[in-house]
């Protein structure tokens, strides 16, 4: 073939050269069922799979470690979104959306907001500054304080002789108040409410309130309703009770004193067990 021929060969192919088409999108995927999930996987072919959360059916046959004992150290072909999805090959793997960017999760010994989210780690901001990555074959648990709502529950220590009627009304008028507030009735979901004695120790009735918030936003919220509490408690006449710890040593013999350092290791094994009796009823 002669020069000639070549240059009018690529000519004709010129003409007739049309650009590949633009791939199409992946396909969205909601909650795959075992079988369309096996279908995906057969087909090779890469989608977007949505709405894999926690309530997911088939999430077990998906946690971290079931992929990593399936996949090993390979890398995972995907990239992530702005929201924490993968958009993945399902024929090498996925991830299920547990943590977004972000939100504040606690994974044993490390705890942070998510500040990024790659194929194989993440990424955790510590309150205090300093920066986490973590693999996730390493995550064994995790544990999200950012998902949907959260609750929490407060305990206040008043006198035996207090009116718990009042008590009740005190709560309920500054719940309807805090919830009609402009800044703090938008992240409330259920407003302050008493929920009664819960234990009676030596020297006074402990009440609990509780509230439910959106996440992040409940510390806020506590420091209003301490503040709140303390007022209306104020003006009612209700004093909060002080820790008294009452400690009784025979003496050795009769007419003698106590001995004082049998009072001072009654009275400070007595405050550790009261202690130890207050964490355990906070986190319960």
């Amino acid at each position: 073939m002669s020069g000639r021929d070549v240059i009018d060969a690529l000519a004709r192919a010129a003409r007739g050269f049309r650009p590949p088409p633009a791939p199409a999108p992946p396909e969205r995927v909601y909650q795959p069922a075992a079988e369309r999930f096996a279908a995906l996987r057969r087909a090779a072919r890469p989608v977007r799979l949505d709405g894999l959360t926690e309530d997911w059916p088939g999430r077990a046959e998906l946690t971290l470690p079931r992929l990593r004992e399936r996949f090993g150290d390979r890398v995972v072909s995907g990239s992530p979104t702005k929201d924490g999805r993968l958009v993945c090959d399902p024929r090498k793997g996925l991830a299920f959306q547990t943590v977004r960017l972000g939100e504040y999760i606690d994974i044993g010994a490390i705890r942070g907001t998510v500040e990024q989210i790659s194929i194989r780690s993440l990424r955790l901001r510590h309150h205090r500054g300093a920066l986490h990555t973590v693999p996730f074959g390493e995550i064994q648990h995790l544990t999200n304080h950012s998902r949907d709502w959260v609750i929490m529950k407060l305990q206040f220590r008043v006198p035996y002789d207090t009116d718990l009627a009042k008590v009740k009304k005190i709560f309920k008028k500054i719940g309807a108040e805090m919830l009609a507030d402009p800044a703090m009735g938008p992240n409330l979901i259920d407003p302050p409410k008493s929920q009664g004695v819960l234990e009676m120790d030596d020297s006074a009735m402990i009440i609990r309130a509780k509230f439910m918030a959106k996440p992040g936003e409940q510390f806020v919220i506590r420091r209003e309703l301490f503040q709140r509490v303390q007022q209306e408690f104020e003006a009612a006449g209700i004093q909060f009770a002080r820790r008294q710890v009452s400690v009784y040593v025979p003496p050795s013999a009769p007419g003698e004193a106590p001995d004082p350092q049998a009072v001072a290791a009654a009275a400070a094994a007595a405050q550790e067990q009261e202690e130890a009796a207050a964490k355990q009823r906070a986190a319960s």
